[in-house]
This record gives structure tokens, C-alpha cells and sequence, in this order.
């Protein structure tokens, strides 16, 4: 009976009984030499061009914490990626942290805060939404993980829809608030593999993240380049609006389009372009993050992929 088993069933069932602490009362964890080895955090926080922002879980408030560049170590980044049914938590400076996906997944506050650009572009890994249901215990608890770091994006998302809606009706200066939001979505290119996949660690996965990153931040910016630094690409509403519920129609205003623009007097949408791609290569769920975000980065704009 037990050849049914495969190793992640059996991980499974062992994750549900038994705690990190209980199973790893070392807190030995591979992941700190491997970050330690390929991140050089003095020149992370010396540098001066990009700035970053990472987000974790007080384990003790339930609050967001976000990190900045200035302050970056290993510790930081093993707390943001801490899932609690299998590691222990990070403490920094004392207190425990787990994976920031949990309240902020990810946090938009410190780009509009903290940042000089107009444009954000946000690179989603996690579905929004599957159009099947689910029915093994598997199923549903990958599905509700989703949902769950979903939640606090979808919630920053009405906050920033409400904020546009002001600005639209001139109750809000332009001036003083970033207003252009643009997305790439990995739905399409992700919508085959489970929210568990995460666990794999396979060279040729990490590869196949790698590509399709590429490719869905090369489709975005064939279709979307002339619009970077001009008008926002996302529609916000719909972004978060369940579609078997319609608000009334007073509820949104239009967002405006790259043809709206042109109409203006003395405004002309710019043209669209593509940059060559980046040669990056990365590994797990980062790779089609982070291969999606360089090319963002060329371009001037500060890519949010936390």
C-alpha cells in the first residue's frame, strides 16, 4: 500500500501533524548558505539605483512589516519566504516573522509612499481566479492558499481603485498621487501548475518559469510600452470585481486609454517598442517574477516583485 505514496503525499500528511519546530528542533534550513552564497546583501544595501522592499509577517501582531534596501540581510529574505507549516519562524531582532504573503502579497503602500515614479507595474504569479472546483483535500487547500495571498492584494487594489475614481472626478489633485497601475499576468502561462508546485525544486522547472516569464513580459510590452509614463494599463475595477456581480453604473468611471490620450491637444501616445530580453536566470517562482520585472527595470520603471 504504502508504494501509492508518493513523497509529497507523505510530506503532506506529515506537514498537517507535525510542526517545523517538532520536525527540525535544529532550525537547519539549506536556504540561508544558498542566499548567503549568491547575495552579496553589503553592495545590495549600498546600492542606490533600485530601491527594494520586502515584506514579512509579525508573527506576534498579525501586522505587515516591510523592510527596506538600507536594512537588507539573510534574515530578511528568509522571513519573507517563511511558510510556517514548513519552516520555523525568522526572528529579527526578537520577533518572529513568517512570509509576508500572508498581509501583504504583495504590499503596494511603500512604492506609492516611498518611490518618485508614476508607473507601477505589478508581476502576478498567483492566480486571481480557476475555473475549476475543488474536490480532493489537496485541491482545496491549494486553492484556499491562493485565495488567502490574494486577499490583501485585492483589498490594496479597491484602495487604489477609489483613490483613481477621486482624481477622476477632480476631488483629487493628479499631482500628488500615482496613477498609473499596469500589470503582467502569469495566469495564462501558470494556470497548469498548483499553487504546490512551489515545492519543486527541479533545475527544468525553474527553467520553464524562467521562459515563460519572458515571454508574458514580452507580450506585455508589445502591447502596453507606448502607455509607460503616459496612462495606467490595468483596469482596477475589473481587476478585483467578481464578474457575476455588476455595481451600478455610477459606481466606476472609465479609465482613460492610450486613445484618449492622443486626443488630447498637443499630446500624442507614444509608439510601441520592445527591448531585447534579459539575461537573467533564476530559479522557483522567481524566475518568471524576476525574468518578467528586468525587463520592467530597462525600461525606467520599478517593477513590485515581492
Amino acid at each position: 500500500m504504502l508504494g501509492f505514496w508518493s513523497i509529497r503525499a507523505w510530506t503532506d500528511v506529515i506537514a498537517q501533524r507535525f510542526s517545523p519546530s517538532e520536525m527540525n528542533p535544529l532550525n537547519i534550513n539549506p536556504l540561508r548558505d544558498a542566499v548567503d552564497a549568491l547575495i552579496d546583501f553589503d553592495r545590495v544595501r549600498a546600492c542606490t539605483d533600485v530601491e527594494i522592499f520586502i515584506s514579512a509577517t509579525n508573527v506576534w501582531t498579525g501586522k505587515v512589516a516591510i523592510f527596506k534596501r538600507q536594512e537588507l540581510t539573510a534574515d530578511h529574505l528568509l522571513a519573507s519566504a517563511c511558510l510556517p507549516t514548513v519552516f520555523q519562524a525568522v526572528e529579527i531582532d526578537g520577533v518572529p516573522y513568517w512570509d509576508g504573503g500572508y498581509m501583504g502579497n504583495p504590499a503596494l503602500f511603500p512604492l506609492f509612499h516611498e518611490t518618485m515614479t508614476d508607473d507601477i507595474l505589478l508581476v502576478q504569479i498567483h492566480p486571481l481566479e480557476r475555473r475549476q472546483t475543488p474536490r480532493t483535500v489537496s485541491e482545496v487547500h491549494n486553492r484556499l492558499n491562493e485565495i488567502t495571498f490574494n486577499g490583501n492584494l485585492l483589498r490594496e487594489l479597491r484602495a487604489v481603485a477609489f483613490v483613481k475614481r477621486l482624481i477622476e472626478e477632480g476631488k483629487l489633485s493628479p499631482d500628488e498621487y500615482k496613477n498609473h497601475m499596469h500589470r503582467i499576468d502569469a495566469s495564462a502561462e501558470l494556470d497548469d501548475y498548483e499553487a504546490s508546485s512551489k515545492r519543486k525544486a527541479e533545475w527544468d522547472f525553474f527553467v520553464q518559469l524562467r521562459d515563460a516569464g519572458r515571454w508574458a513580459a514580452q507580450s506585455w510590452l508589445a502591447a502596453h510600452y507606448g502607455a509607460i509614463g503616459v496612462c495606467g494599463t490595468l483596469d482596477v475595477q475589473s481587476a478585483f470585481h467578481d464578474a457575476g456581480h455588476h455595481p451600478p453604473a455610477h459606481a466606476f468611471t472609465r479609465s482613460r486609454s492610450l486613445a484618449d490620450v492622443a486626443r488630447e491637444p498637443g499630446r500624442r501616445a507614444p509608439r510601441s517598442a520592445i527591448t531585447r530580453t534579459a539575461d537573467k536566470a533564476c530559479c522557483g517562482c522567481a524566475a518568471f517574477r524576476w525574468a518578467a520585472a528586468c525587463r520592467g527595470h530597462r525600461l525606467g520603471i520599478r517593477p513590485l516583485v515581492l
